[in-house]
């Protein structure tokens, strides 16, 4: 199903709060010229996960003014838009389906875009001519990228878009697609649909690496867990995996009232998101492997959860939230 949309560009100058722009599980080195300011931990090298061996970095945008063409957009954003359910209003606990598939074990993970009123993403453009949405892991982060917008009279009226981390892991994994935009000369831009981390928890990340003496594999979408963790669901014994480090210490917490011989602090680990979901998809189908994951559940960042639960109240199929109800 296509439709027509408008698509919003957005010149990169004007992102002035820190960024962790990621594809796949790439790490970025920051050129000195570039305005933008990337996270990236001193003394680390450049480290390629994706399969294409290829390192995409962003640059700023040669772009300074505002514009928007109609063009066709038909995957994701738009499709069924009216009928689609993004993400549910009420948000299960990941850990409640241990045996299905990785790609299933997503859908209670909520990220974060900023958007126009009809769901087109606001896009920069990389010095490969793409352009890219982005998709945030943080509320808080997406509305912070809406007020650069509306400080530097880039959207009148943004919103934030929400979905479902499975939607979003397959709009990443799509690569470069066409965008239906062409530049000056007649050629076609193309897009592509990147991952921003949550600041905080990359800083959690880093400091617990380092901690562990490693400095040259930071995750960059971190997620944490202590070994031996197991949370009670049914019959079953799940291990938590949690992209927020502060909801891991609070169920540690809890647990330890059950079991005062615990110690107070855990032995926090920490790891990459991509990385570890991508073992896990392919050994999913590997009967000798399958026993290492299947019994894993991501949890949701609690703040996220009570984000999405708020404004799920006006409406199970809301998709989307304007920015001003959230500011």
């Amino acid at each position: 199903m296509v439709k027509f949309f408008s698509l919003f560009f957005v010149p990169t100058k004007i992102f002035r709060y820190n960024q962790r722009l990621t594809l796949h599980a790439i790490n970025f080195s920051c050129p000195k010229k570039n305005k933008l300011k990337f996270y990236r931990p001193k003394n680390e090298k450049s480290i390629l996960y994706n399969e294409n061996n290829k390192l995409y970095q962003n640059s700023p945008s040669f772009f300074l003014y505002f514009f928007y063409i109609s063009f066709f957009f038909s995957l994701f954003f738009t499709r069924n838009f009216n009928k689609e359910r993004v993400f549910e209003a009420k948000v299960a606990d990941a850990y409640l389906f241990s045996e299905q598939p990785p790609l299933a074990k997503l859908k209670s993970i909520p990220v974060f875009s900023v958007t126009n009123r009809t769901g087109a993403p606001f896009l920069i453009q990389n010095k490969k001519g793409e352009q890219v949405g982005l998709i945030f892991f943080s509320y808080r982060e997406a509305i912070d990228f809406s007020k650069e917008m509306l400080k530097a009279h880039q959207a009148k009226k943004p919103y934030i878009y929400i979905m479902n981390l499975e939607k979003a892991f397959k709009m990443v994994n799509l690569g470069p697609t066409l965008s239906g935009l062409k530049d000056n000369y007649g050629m076609d831009h193309k897009m592509r649909f990147q991952f921003v981390p949550e600041k905080k928890q990359l800083n959690y990340a880093t400091r617990l690496a380092k901690k562990r003496g490693i400095t040259e594999k930071i995750p960059l979408i971190p997620v944490f867990t202590v070994d031996g963790l197991t949370l009670n669901k049914g019959k079953e014994k799940i291990s938590p995996i949690f992209f927020a480090k502060e909801d891991l210490i609070s169920v540690w917490n809890k647990v330890r009232k059950n079991d005062p011989s615990l110690h107070k602090k855990p032995q926090i680990i920490e790891g990459d998101f991509i990385q570890l979901f991508l073992f896990m998809k392919a050994d999913y189908k590997n009967e000798e492997n399958f026993q290492k994951y299947f019994n894993f559940g991501f949890v949701p960042s609690s703040k996220n959860k009570d984000f999405v639960k708020i404004e799920s109240i006006n409406g199970p199929l809301a998709r989307m939230v304007e920015f001003k109800k959230v500011f």
